[in-house]
């Protein structure tokens, strides 16, 4: 499962060249893990058997409850239920204290979506490195959002040579520090608008949507 799920093409996550890619990437994969999770692992025994001990965070249970997939996600539930019941509402109630925030606190997609983005980050690393073109198709990129350049800067050291960390850090620079400039500029002109000394300048109405674009920066997209 997790092979098929992870061979997202990075250079076709790359191309659009429209925000951070790295929410591109999250997104497009936890898009698959949901079409999987409500289809074909419906008949795999162990997957069930996961989800079942594993749950799923509120935020995956509203994203599983927004799609058709109506009876899958029935069954799903329905089977984790029972499984809740077993654990926790047990004749002994230190045993089922113990088992409650085991059996609470996990989700099956955040750790299958942590485990493929993590592979494909180790993907990434290995062909900037490798190719020059790939290379330029990263620092052509809008912008990083700041989560994803902590994380990518974070985790160079461990997939890049030494060589090459240098180049990849003015890369991020160059990608998440222009974005910060602009947002800093736009949202400066966002506050201008409810200055009545400067609100008839025209050029203000570009800043409408600051607001929104610096919460994807500091947020990132993927959460939204």
């Amino acid at each position: 499962m997790k092979q098929n799920l992870c061979t997202i093409p990075l250079s076709e996550v790359l191309e659009p060249k429209r925000g951070c890619p790295f929410c591109r990437m999250e997104r497009m994969l936890e898009e698959r893990l949901l079409e999987y999770i409500l289809g074909p692992a419906m008949m795999e025994p162990d997957i069930r058997i996961r989800t079942n001990q594993e749950g799923f965070c509120p935020r995956h249970l509203e994203k599983m409850l927004a799609r058709r997939n109506k009876l899958q996600t029935a069954l799903l539930l329905e089977t984790r239920l029972l499984e809740l019941e077993k654990r926790l509402f047990t004749p002994s109630l230190e045993k089922a204290g113990r088992a409650g925030g085991e059996a609470l606190e996990s989700c099956f997609l955040c750790r299958e979506l942590a485990e493929g983005v993590e592979r494909l980050l180790a993907t990434f690393f290995r062909q900037y490195d490798a190719s020059l073109e790939f290379k330029a198709l990263f620092r052509g990129q809008e912008y990083l959002c700041l989560p994803h350049y902590a994380r990518l800067a974070r985790t160079a050291a461990r997939f890049l040579p030494k060589k090459a960390q240098k180049g990849f850090h003015e890369d991020l620079n160059a990608l998440a520090g222009t974005r910060l400039r602009l947002l800093i500029k736009d949202v400066r002109r966002f506050t201008d608008r409810f200055d009545y000394q400067k609100r008839e300048n025209k050029e203000l109405s570009d800043a409408q949507d600051a607001l929104e674009r610096a919460f994807s920066f500091l947020a990132g997209e993927s959460v939204q």
